[in-house]
C-alpha cells in the first residue's frame, strides 16, 4: 500500500484523493511515521458505470463479468481497510496470537497437501480426490 505523510496530504489533498479514486488504491496517511488514517476510494454510480464500460472495452468482457470484477475490487479494498484498522489497534498479545493461528493454518495446509500427494497419481487430479473425500463423508454437492 502506498503511504503519504500528513504534511503532503495537507498540501495537496485534492491530488491525493484523486489518485486514490482514479487508481482504486487505498492510501495510508502517516504522521511522524505512525499510521493515523487511510483514504479508501469511493466512486459515484455514474463513475461506476463508466468503469464497467472501460473494463468491457479493454478486456472484451460481457457486462456481468465487468460488474463482478469491479464488485470484487471494491470488496477487496474494503476488506484490506478493515484489516489495516484491526492490525493498527491490536495489542502485542493479539499480534502473537494471530501469528500463531496463521502458523497453525499453514501447518494444517502442509499436512493436507502431503496427504493428497500420497494419494495423487498422474491419472487422478486433486479435484477428483477432493470429490472422492466429500463422497466418503456423505457430501454429494458435485
Amino acid at each position: 500500500m502506498e503511504s503519504i505523510d500528513m504534511g503532503e496530504l495537507e498540501r495537496d489533498a485534492d491530488a491525493v484523493i484523486s489518485k486514490a479514486r482514479d487508481n482504486m488504491k487505498v492510501i495510508h496517511v502517516t504522521r511522524d511515521g505512525e499510521f493515523v488514517a487511510r483514504i479508501v476510494p469511493s466512486i459515484s454510480e455514474a463513475e461506476r458505470e463508466a468503469r464497467i464500460k472501460e473494463l468491457q472495452d479493454a478486456n472484451d468482457w460481457p457486462e456481468r463479468l465487468a460488474r463482478r470484477k469491479l464488485d470484487y475490487d471494491e470488496r477487496r479494498l474494503d476488506a484490506m481497510a478493515r484489516m489495516d484498522v484491526a492490525r493498527a489497534t491490536e495489542t502485542e498479545e493479539q499480534k502473537i496470537a494471530r501469528k500463531k493461528r496463521a502458523a497453525k493454518a499453514i501447518a494444517e495446509m502442509d499436512k493436507l497437501a502431503a496427504e493428497i500427494g500420497k494419494r495423487a497419481t498422474d491419472s487422478v487430479s486433486a479435484v477428483e480426490l477432493v470429490r472422492e473425500g466429500r463422497r466418503d463423508f456423505g457430501d454429494v454437492r458435485d
